[in-house]
């Protein structure tokens, strides 16, 4: 399909680029389920690799729980609390 730009921001569309080889042939390849709920899988058809949308990568946990038990850390908490 071809969208023009006004199209593109009505429908909040994001042109997904493969994090390897910055390839635009990307498509939909299912979803996985991490602790704090599903993300979304990609498939390069230009290196034939899949990647996922997540923001940090190799992560279990999301940005948000990683930096409250650091702060916490930091603050002097006890490790058996956080």
């Amino acid at each position: 399909m071809d969208f023009n730009n006004k199209t593109k921001k009505l429908l909040n569309y994001e042109e997904k680029k493969c994090v390897f080889c910055e390839g635009k042939n990307v498509v939909k390849a299912g979803q996985r389920f991490k602790r704090e709920g599903r993300v979304q899988k990609y498939y390069c058809k230009t290196c034939k690799r899949y990647f996922c949308s997540s923001p940090m990568l190799h992560k279990t946990y999301s940005p948000k729980a990683i930096l409250n038990g650091i702060s916490l850390y930091n603050l002097g908490y006890k490790l058996d609390i956080i």
